[in-house]
């Protein structure tokens, strides 16, 4: 799903419609913070004492990824917009949108978690 709205928002971008770029990128973060999502229930479901340890690095290496290129496509909308013909209220709607969307992206991610203290404990014995 992440995919789809990706390679969306890159078309709008290829397009250069500021409507669709803002409807995409607004599904894009959606779609994340359902991953995210799954990823806290599945961190729920890890019995106490497992920690997340080793079991987990893939899924955290994939969303890290992930996220990684998504803020890298809001990075690349923002640069890209400013060369738009459009409207300034417009162009200005869409470019804030797009700053608040790459800082919740920066700010609201499980996917960097600290090391747990249960992992910690269970690596010094």
């Amino acid at each position: 799903m992440v995919q789809t709205h990706y390679d969306q928002m890159t078309s709008a971008l290829d397009w250069k419609d500021p409507a669709r770029v803002r409807i995409t990128a607004c599904e894009l973060v959606l779609a994340w913070q359902q991953v995210e999502a799954a990823f806290i229930r599945f961190i729920e479901s890890t019995p106490m004492g497992l920690g997340l340890g080793p079991k987990t690095k893939r899924e955290r290496l994939a969303l890290t990824g992930s996220n990684y290129f998504m803020k890298d496509l809001f990075r690349h909308a923002l640069d890209e917009t400013s060369t738009w013909t459009t409207s300034r209220d417009e162009l200005r709607a869409l470019r804030v949108i797009l700053r608040w969307l790459h800082e919740r992206l920066q700010l609201w991610s499980v996917v960097e978690l600290p090391v747990l203290f249960s992992q910690r404990v269970r690596r010094t014995k």
